[in-house]
């Protein structure tokens, strides 16, 4: 197994103060192939679970959300505005972008595309390979018309955003991770809303939605597991397990300082502990820290994903001399 993490930025130290929402700091909407500005400069990065050993890692434009194809990497650039679309070799290819994409966070494969949230318009969006609109719900359309200030947000289809800064606050929602979810006749979109505190089931034929999950504070990444799902409440400190009907079964604090992401892998829970700048290794069944993976404090982690097979064989053998544009591991 190997361990692949996205880092939205190696200079966290200049953006402590105002990371979350769009500063002065960043660049929106430049051209994936032009070199990236020190501002956005973020990684893709590989790590040995057995070791703890950095082995590589590669420069992109605040890379976010990402999801392995059968041969291309999709990685969201959360303010580059686009989806970069690498090769095995971690060589830019292919960009998406279209006018839908501002401050995208999570992106997964779904069976007819990649689903994708763009936080920016307060849109969850399905596309296919070639970024084209598949299905698409905004929450500003349904019960979440209102930002922070109590004004209303309409996004309309006429406008390009790709070119917008939209802070977190001009949100009305951040919705920030969506998967699908099919079974018992249902086909939904499980979304998570970072304002709201809430985990939303969103009907893909209807668009209509329901609670399912509400009193986290401001949740990230809902993701499968075998017995159900788990949901990141960052600012609470905390990774909850759902069963399959959503009812919580685990609540596992650690000491962490906001929980960006989880997965289960090997049986045991690997947390993204985001403000100690370290991965966790958790047991849940002795509900106890059993390791932990360090990176350097200017590193702010997004997503982390357990690889095997076919991948990780292409990704073990790639070296420093594969790319350019190293950042400084530590």
């Amino acid at each position: 197994m190997l361990l692949l993490a996205t880092f939205l930025t190696v200079h966290f130290g200049d953006w402590r103060q105002s990371w979350h929402g769009t500063s002065g700091l960043t660049h929106v909407g430049e051209s994936a192939f032009d070199e990236v500005r020190w501002e956005n400069q973020g990684i893709l990065a590989a790590v040995d679970p057995n070791t703890g050993e950095w082995l590589w890692n590669v420069v992109l434009d605040t890379p976010a959300g990402f999801a392995l194809g059968s041969d291309q990497i999709y990685i969201n650039s959360m303010y580059g505005n686009r989806i970069s679309v690498l090769s095995p070799n971690l060589e830019l290819v292919d960009v998406l972008a279209r006018w839908f994409m501002n401050d995208l966070h999570s992106l997964v494969l779904t069976e007819r595309g990649l689903l994708l949230t763009s936080s920016g318009v307060d849109g969850v969006v399905e596309v296919n390979s070639s970024g084209d609109e598949l299905w698409a719900w905004f929450a500003t359309e349904c019960a979440y018309p209102f930002d922070h200030s109590g004004t209303r947000r309409k996004i309309s289809r006429r406008n390009d955003y790709r070119q917008n800064a939209i802070s977190t606050r001009q949100q009305t929602t951040h919705c920030n991770s969506a998967v699908c979810h099919q079974g018992n006749g249902m086909d939904h979109m499980l979304v998570t809303l970072f304002h709201q505190g809430e985990l939303v089931a969103v009907d893909r034929l209807t668009g209509k939605f329901s609670v399912i999950l509400t009193g986290m504070n401001r949740p990230h990444s809902i993701g499968k597991t075998e017995a159900g799902w788990i949901v990141c409440d960052s600012r609470s400190n905390g990774v909850v397990s759902l069963d399959e009907n959503f009812w919580i079964t685990s609540v596992v604090t650690g000491g962490f300082d906001w929980v960006q992401d989880a997965i289960l892998c090997d049986g045991r829970l690997l947390v993204a502990d985001a403000n100690h700048s370290r991965l966790v290794w958790w047991d849940v069944g002795k509900d106890k820290q059993v390791g932990e993976i360090e990176y350097s404090d200017q590193w702010k982690i997004y997503q982390i994903e357990a690889v095997e097979g076919v991948w990780e064989n292409r990704l073990r053998g790639l070296t420093p001399s594969s790319y350019s544009g190293d950042a400084t591991l530590s």
